[in-house]
């Protein structure tokens, strides 16, 4: 649970690196 807890948070930075230009 906690290592998909981890990978949601990864992926959030990961969307939010994309976003940014």
């Amino acid at each position: 649970m906690k290592s998909k807890r981890e990978r949601e948070k990864k992926k959030t930075e990961t969307e939010m690196l994309a976003l940014c230009p």
